[in-house]
């Protein structure tokens, strides 16, 4: 028999995703990107809690998926798969399961990671998380735990020269997150609505579907992005940052970022060279002010951040670490 190849391995990966259906949109792209077309989802906000555990055994037993990804939600809000039934799929049926952490750096995200990872394979953290300390208080030490980024599609990034160009940006500036319980970012959004630029935002409350959401990422002239985790101030003196998923959606959009100053982001693309940073709302505005006049230093800067998100952070590459650290 001839060996497998890596794209017959791929071919085999039948995937269930159990995640909130808020949270599916990123892995489900990526996934098809990458060529891995057999995953389907269980969505935990859809089952009562007093069956949800029944109900995804009886998905796992119908789909017998090759591995399943979990993404928790906080530990405060009921709603995960109970550690008894994940551990026993993982050791009755053999299936891996990959633990994936949107947010891992806030103290309550960290005990939650440490202790679902006691019925976990792998443990991937997004959001700039070091993995070193996670995997150090780990019940199990096979436990693996990797740090990396945001899967965002490729679909939604144009990849010739040609396309790039013509994107149609009559958007100047958005911000899609949110911006109710983050009092830094409702006051810069402020500042520089006070001072007549045009910023894009989510309503309260409103979640985009994907198609919507990157229609107008790619859109944007300016893509503004905020660092912080929502009330920092509790946990001490200094900001506690996080990398943020929009970091890589605004590279695959071909749209200049602009972003809160950060220690996380320059570990994967170049401040001033590939994207810029703020440090307060005057100097947010400035900025602004600078770019949406300086079209073709925003342009070039978008440019050079899209190519390394191609070369370094396609969604690809992403699956290819995840499957390679099992």
């Amino acid at each position: 028999m001839a060996p497998s190849t890596a794209a017959d391995l791929t071919r085999r990966r039948n995937i269930l995703i159990c995640a909130p259906r808020v949270a599916h949109m990123n892995i489900f792209h990526s996934l098809d990107r990458y060529g891995i077309q057999n995953f389907e989802f269980f969505h935990t906000n859809d089952h009562a809690a007093t069956n949800r555990d029944r109900a995804f055994l009886a998905k796992v037993e119908t789909m017998r998926p090759s591995h399943i990804i979990h993404v928790p939600t906080i530990m405060a809000v009921p709603g995960n798969i109970s550690l008894e039934t994940m551990g026993g799929i993982r050791r009755t049926l053999g299936i891996p399961i990959i633990n994936y952490h949107l947010d891992a750096i806030k103290p309550v995200w960290r005990a939650m990671v440490i202790h679902l990872a006691q019925e976990a394979d792998l443990v991937i953290l997004l959001d700039g998380a070091a993995p070193e300390p996670y995997a150090q208080r780990f019940p199990r030490p096979e436990t693996k735990c990797i740090s990396l980024w945001s899967p965002t599609p490729a679909q939604y990034a144009k990849t010739s020269a040609d396309s790039l160009q013509a994107l149609e940006k009559d958007i100047s500036v958005s911000f899609l997150g949110t911006l109710s319980g983050y009092t830094d970012r409702s006051e810069i959004i402020d500042h520089l609505l006070a001072n007549n630029i045009n910023v894009t935002v989510n309503a309260p409350g409103q979640y985009l579907e994907a198609d919507s959401y990157y229609q107008i990422l790619r859109r944007s002239q300016i893509v503004i992005n905020f660092s912080t985790i929502q009330n920092w101030q509790k946990y001490g003196a200094r900001p506690i940052y996080q990398l943020k998923g929009r970091v890589f959606e605004a590279a695959a959009c071909h749209s200049f970022l602009l972003e809160q100053d950060n220690p996380l982001t320059p570990r994967y693309f170049t401040p001033g060279v590939e994207y810029d940073s703020f440090t307060d709302p005057a100097d947010a505005l400035a900025k602004i002010r600078r770019y949406l006049l300086d079209t073709g230093t925003r342009k070039a800067m978008a440019a050079r951040m899209h190519r390394s998100f191609m070369e370094k952070y396609h969604p690809r590459i992403f699956w290819e670490r995840v499957f390679a650290a099992l």
